[in-house]
């Protein structure tokens, strides 16, 4: 549970990062920035799953379920994040000006969970 709470700080920090990226200067530099940024949220989001799925079978099937039903049910949930998020991320964008803060937006939701 630690790891998933630390997870979430780096990718957070890392978007954080992307957001601020148009605000260093020269167009090579946002380059840059932007894949260091990237490069932190993807490190911190590459955890997630083998946790989350480790924690369903281990906590989640000791008290409600069978263990092969709760990592299904925990896998079948992020496949319904891959299909549904690059379609709100795209949504967010067009309400908020721009994919920046769309970024900035995933950024407080990733850290607040």
């Amino acid at each position: 549970k630690k790891l998933l709470m630390l997870s979430g700080v780096v990718s957070s920090l890392g978007l954080a990062v992307v957001v601020l990226a148009p605000s260093v200067g020269s167009e090579v530099n946002v380059v840059v920035v932007a894949i260091v940024g990237f490069s932190l949220c993807g490190l911190g989001l590459s955890v997630v799953a083998p946790s989350a799925i480790s924690l369903a079978g281990s906590e989640i099937s000791s008290t409600t379920m069978d263990t092969s039903q709760a990592i299904g049910y925990v896998s079948s949930v992020g496949y319904v994040g891959v299909l549904v998020g690059p379609p709100l991320l795209g949504g967010f964008s067009v309400l908020l000006q721009g994919l920046r803060w769309s970024f900035a937006l995933d950024a407080a939701i990733v850290f607040i969970a």
